[in-house]
């Protein structure tokens, strides 16, 4: 090489920077610029980006600390609605409750109400049975006094039929005096005139 660029330089006359070894030079540090400007241009993307990623990190911190107020208000909020909600439910179950507890006490004065209404019933049925019995042994009694009534009246008009046959008294005196006689009346007989 060193005698090329002798030979370049005597011989050709030409100046350094037109040999080829200065070409050869000439892209060998324009290789080690680009190389360079590319390490450079790698180290501020590298650096970019390291600036960047602290950049979002900042922002996703102040972005919590602002939310955080938010978050905080959200989380109690929802506490109160899961509190409110819970309060409902107790009232509705505690309304549920009470209901049925009405329904039941309804449903046993309804059978205390039947059970009265029934024992009434019976009760009413018995006096009317025992009413039904007195007016039977009533009637039963007025049938018998009717029939001792009968009885003797017949007696007393079979009194008066056998006086009127037996005696010449006129039969319209004897029977208003036999009629006030209280006890069976024993006419003698008369005797047959021969």
């Amino acid at each position: 090489m060193a005698l090329q660029i002798q030979r370049e330089i005597v011989d050709e006359r030409k100046d350094v920077s037109q040999t080829a070894a200065a070409d050869k030079i000439e892209k060998e540090l324009r290789a080690a610029r680009e190389a360079e400007r590319q390490r450079q241009a790698a180290e501020a993307e590298k650096e970019r980006q390291r600036l960047a990623a602290e950049a979002r990190v900042r922002e996703e911190i102040a972005r919590r600390q602002r939310e955080e107020p938010e978050r905080i208000r959200q989380a109690e909020l929802y506490r109160i609605q899961a509190e409110a909600c819970r309060a409902q439910q107790e009232k509705e179950r505690q309304a549920r409750e009470m209901e049925q507890q009405m329904r039941a006490q309804e449903e046993a004065r309804r059978r205390e109400a039947e059970a009265i209404q029934w024992a009434h019933r019976i009760a009413l049925a018995e006096q009317q049975r025992q009413a039904e019995e007195a007016r039977r042994r009533q009637m039963e009694e007025e049938d018998r006094v009717d029939c001792d009534t009968a009885t003797e009246e017949a007696k007393e008009e079979v009194v008066l039929l056998v006086i009127m046959t037996v005696s010449s008294v006129p039969a319209f005196k004897l029977s208003s005096d036999i009629m006030h006689v209280s006890s069976p009346v024993v006419l003698p007989v008369a005797e047959d005139p021969k």
